[in-house]
């Protein structure tokens, strides 16, 4: 008995996002929790895992990572879209730290929120509601980042308004040639999807959601 025999008529059977293919994922890993760090047939070459021992660690790890990444781009001159999340939160610290720290600009980048929130019509909180997912990132990145801050214009979030963009706005960076980022939560196995076309390049099993939410629940623009 578990999650995959049990989901079907259960209260969790429409939670999931439908993009989502569980079974497939249970596949990429071995069955003994306890060999999660050997590799599997299925990885990436270049794909390893590396745990942190506390929620303080993971924050540090990921932002640094973050960081890192961000600083690579600028370096060898390269575009970089970043597919961002509203949490781990603390993980911006530490982006913004190493950022400042090194005195790296961000004009580089192009960044896409995952999520906002909507009422059941589709319509998002206004951006500086202390509940929008807008208003969080924009006092915990792009704020505190200052002077080294990714341009206004440069910021995409998953508004009503601004979502439908992310199409046409993601395509062209990638023929730009554009360097990606983005949250583990996103390693759906889907496919990322611009109208009838489908891009199986850098960013393979991913899959734009719509912007019609259902009542209640973020307005998301990946499934995630």
């Amino acid at each position: 008995m578990d999650l995959l025999t049990t989901l079907k008529g259960s209260l969790l059977e429409d939670f999931f996002p439908a993009g989502w293919d569980l079974a497939q994922w249970d596949a990429c890993v071995a069955d003994d929790p306890k060999a999660i760090f050997e590799r599997q047939p299925k990885w990436h070459k270049d794909y390893s895992i590396r745990m942190a021992n506390n929620v303080a660690d993971f924050d540090v790890m990921l932002g640094h990572e973050l960081a890192m990444e961000i600083r690579r781009a600028r370096e060898v001159g390269r575009k970089l879209a970043l597919i961002l999340p509203v949490g781990p939160m603390g993980m911006y610290r530490w982006t913004v730290y190493f950022l400042r720290d090194w005195n790296v600009p961000c004009d580089h980048v192009t960044g896409f929120n995952m999520d906002e929130w909507s009422d059941a019509e589709g319509n998002t909180l206004p951006g500086g509601h202390p509940g929008a997912f807008q208003y969080a990132m924009e006092r915990a990145f792009y704020g505190p980042l200052d002077e080294l801050t990714v341009p206004a214009g440069q910021r995409f979030f998953a508004t009503r308004k601004l979502l439908p963009q992310y199409p046409e706005r993601i395509g062209a960076l990638r023929k730009e040639g554009a360097n990606w980022w983005w949250s583990t939560a996103l390693d759906a196995p889907a496919i990322l999807r611009f109208g009838s076309r489908t891009w199986n390049g850098v960013c393979k099993r991913r899959r734009l959601a719509t912007a019609d939410p259902s009542p209640g629940r973020a307005l998301t623009p990946l499934d995630h």
